[in-house]
């Protein structure tokens, strides 16, 4: 019947993280690096060089990005991220925070862009 077709979405969405559904698990973060070409590194895993956008996954403590080019110093970037507001909403369903809170969607990324100048080796 049509009621327990409601009780069932709803229940659906109060069990997945509400921020999982409103505004997914990555953002798309964008890095740029004077000169270009440098290799991105997420975790220790390239992405591409620089200029490169790329959905990076949410999670409580940021991943190391680290930017690298031959004849240049390597470059660590810390990654900017805070609470994701969407999260507010899943106070009011509990599975649906414990869920954001264990994916990291409980964050958001506050800088999309990160444009770093590299240093020369000298």
């Amino acid at each position: 019947s049509m009621k327990n077709i409601l009780v069932l979405s709803a229940l659906a969405v109060s069990l997945s993280g509400c921020a999982t559904i409103f505004t997914g698990s990555t953002d798309n973060l964008t890095f740029k690096s004077i000169p270009d070409g440098a290799k991105v590194e997420v975790n220790g895993n390239s992405i591409g060089r620089t200029p490169i956008s790329s959905p990076i996954k949410r999670s409580l403590t940021p991943p190391q990005v680290q930017l690298k080019l031959d004849g240049y110093e390597s470059k660590n970037i810390t990654l900017q991220n805070g609470f994701n507001g969407v999260s507010i909403l899943n106070i009011f369903f509990w599975p649906g925070f414990i869920v954001d809170a264990a994916t990291g969607t409980l964050m958001k990324y506050d800088v999309v862009n990160y444009e770093t100048e590299l240093d020369p080796k000298k």
